[in-house]
């Protein structure tokens, strides 16, 4: 029975094995391209723990907010989704998740990365935080960040990587096809080996 359990398995496996790259490529190919865009700056202090201060001070309401509104993002997303006009408190929502704040290792250089299914909209949105932020004033009343690289259209989708994706699933794919393959076999030498005579 236990040989038998073997190699049902092993076939099993084999099956899923050499289903998955082309399961890893029809996702790939199903889900919608997402574009990067990356803005730079200079935090106006350079006091560490003002600059993570800084870096939440981007990501407030009261930043977002006004990139949404400076930008009709409730309009044109909500015509997107064929909703009408979104509330604002709902872009802001939705411009959180698209955005990524990082600080540069042993560097006061901020970057600000969004991420849209639309790359003209991802360099826009991106340039809209970096100037909004850089328009409030500063905490001394006349510092201002400096932004160092405006964001530029993406010429490539930042996801999916279809090649990274469909390789990873033909790697994932062959492993679970040699754990198949090594079960049948296990299972064939326990078949063909012959039964021990009593002595």
């Amino acid at each position: 029975m236990r040989k038998v359990a073997c190699l049902t398995l092993g076939i099993l496996l084999i099956a899923i094995g050499a289903g998955v790259p082309f399961t890893s490529a029809l996702i790939v190919f199903i889900l919608p391209e997402s574009f990067a865009s990356t803005v730079r700056l200079i935090p106006a202090s350079t006091d560490p723990v003002q600059i993570a201060r800084d870096i939440e001070k981007i990501q407030s309401k009261a930043i977002l907010g006004q990139v949404v509104t400076n930008l009709s993002l409730n309009k044109k997303w909500g015509e997107k989704m064929k909703v009408g006009e979104f509330p604002t408190d709902l872009s802001v929502s939705i411009l959180m998740r698209q955005l990524t704040i990082r600080q540069s290792r042993n560097s006061r250089v901020v970057s600000i990365t969004v991420l849209d299914e639309d790359k003209n909209e991802a360099a826009n949105i991106a340039n809209e935080i970096g100037k909004v932020y850089r328009d409030a004033v500063g905490p001394d009343g006349t510092s201002r960040p400096q932004i160092i690289d405006s964001a530029t259209p993406a010429l490539r989708p930042a996801r999916p990587q279809k090649a990274r994706s469909i390789g990873l699933g033909c790697a994932v794919g062959i492993i679970i096809i040699i754990a198949g393959a090594c079960l049948i076999s296990r299972a064939n030498k326990t078949i063909a080996s012959p039964p021990k005579l009593p002595n």
